[in-house]
Parts: structure tokens; C-alpha cells; sequence
């Protein structure tokens, strides 16, 4: 039987264009401290750690995590992608409905270089050969960077498939711009998402809320996250008394 899982806290950073942020391992750190603040605990209570980049040089997590004590507990780095930063949060989440921690630190960074994404490791296979390949079938177009053609051809093969509308696309994108103040705060363009508003997926991007003042109860419910609770503080549900994890370093 699995345990329902609480996000207790929240704490983020601003994002800005590379070379103008602090370095990853300070972003980090900092983003932590704010979460730890919202949730109203220290440092010791974390029996884990997952740390999700993808720009960045093998243990990055521990040079961002290590600043907020030494503790010895397991911190496990995490690199796939796009998708490093819903992987981390996946394995948390993993760790406290198992019961093998009661309370865990989930944390995503990236230091960028201004340009195009490309190729770090040139000397060995692309783990993108066969994207590549499939990429160039669905857009002709190889002056666009690949990652915007990645994306882009993905899109478009999804409009073909399942008849999804541009507007749709566009739905998207405005929800995770900051809302207008003569807009409604989960508002939808008309079109873009069935012409109506959703409330619970709109509030997910917190565009008023602080950085750090989200807090959501995540439950199970088959392979999903049930989404409950936002702007509501957690840190008193579902509560455990910590066991105190192994130390793995």
C-alpha cells in the first residue's frame, strides 16, 4: 500500500538569459533554502536528495546541495533531458510512497551557454541519431536549429495524427505567461484548450503566487498525480515522524 505524498514546500529562482544568473550550484542552493523555509524545516529533516540538469558535470548536485550542510544523506543526480526535472520529482515522490524516506529534497537546475543547444560530446554516438533522423522527415528545414525543429516536428506530427489545433498549441504557451491584470489569474485564449478555463491546471503555474509560496498535495490515482490543495499550505498533512534513512555519502 503506498503512502500519499505531500509537497510541502516550494522555492524557485528567477529565470533570466545565460550569463546573467548566478552560477547553477548558488541558483541552487538558494532555491532549497526557500523551499525548506516554505515547508518549515531544516535542512536535517532530508533523508534524500534528487538533483535534476542536464548542462553540468557529473555529481553537480552534491556542489549545489552540499551548502546546506553535510549530512550524509544519498544524493542522487539526474540527467534525461527535457524531461530531468519531472524525473527527479518522480523519484521523490517514489521514495516517500514506498516508505523508504519520510522526507525529501527534490531540486532542478541549469547553467546555459547563450546560442543554439549542440553536441558536447562529439566523439562518440549521438544519443539523438535516431531523433535526428525522424526530425528531418517531418521538418525540411535543417537551418532551424535542431531543437526548435525537435519540438517543432513533434508538434507537427501530433496536429497530423490527432487533428490538434494550432490554437491548442497556443493555449500552452500563454498559460505559462505572467497573466495580465485586467485577465482572469487561470484564464485560457478562446479555442485554445476547448474554449474553456480550468482553474486547477491554470493555478498550477503560479503566475501570483511567491516563488516559493505553492503548495500542493500530490495523491495517487493510478499512474497519475491528483493535484490538490494549491495555495493551500501543507506542512502539517499526512505527517510522519522521520526514521531517520540510511547515509549512503
Amino acid at each position: 500500500m503506498t503512502s500519499s505524498v505531500v509537497v510541502a514546500g516550494v522555492g524557485m529562482v528567477p529565470f533570466a538569459k545565460p550569463g546573467a544568473s548566478a552560477t547553477y550550484d548558488e541558483m541552487g542552493a538558494t532555491a532549497s533554502r526557500m523551499a525548506l523555509a516554505d515547508a518549515g524545516i531544516g535542512y536535517e529533516s532530508v533523508q534524500q536528495a534528487y538533483a535534476g540538469y542536464v548542462y553540468g558535470d557529473s555529481t553537480a548536485g552534491q556542489k549545489a546541495i552540499y551548502p546546506l550542510g553535510l549530512t550524509g544523506i544519498p544524493i542522487v543526480n539526474v540527467n534525461n533531458n527535457c524531461s530531468s526535472g519531472s524525473t527527479a520529482l518522480f523519484l521523490g515522490r517514489q521514495a516517500v510512497a514506498s516508505g523508504a524516506a519520510d522526507c525529501v529534497l527534490v531540486l532542478g537546475f541549469e547553467q546555459m551557454r547563450p546560442g543554439a543547444l549542440g553536441s558536447i560530446f562529439a566523439d562518440r554516438p549521438s544519443p539523438f541519431e535516431d531523433f535526428d533522423k525522424v526530425t528531418d522527415r517531418l521538418v525540411e528545414a535543417k537551418e532551424i536549429p535542431l531543437a526548435l525543429r525537435y519540438f517543432g516536428g513533434a508538434g507537427l506530427s501530433h496536429m497530423k495524427k490527432y487533428g490538434t489545433k494550432l490554437e491548442t498549441f497556443a493555449g500552452v504557451r500563454a498559460k505559462s505567461e505572467p497573466a495580465r491584470q485586467e485577465q482572469p489569474a487561470c484564464h485560457f485564449p478562446q479555442g485554445g484548450d476547448g474554449g474553456r478555463s480550468d482553474e486547477r491546471q491554470g493555478c498550477l503555474a503560479g503566475r501570483h503566487d511567491p516563488p516559493h509560496g505553492l503548495s500542493a498535495d500530490l495523491r495517487r490515482r493510478g499512474s497519475d498525480f491528483d493535484v490538490r490543495g494549491i495555495r493551500k499550505k501543507a506542512r502539517h498533512a499526512n505527517r510522519r515522524p522521520h526514521r531517520g534513512a540510511g547515509h549512503g555519502h
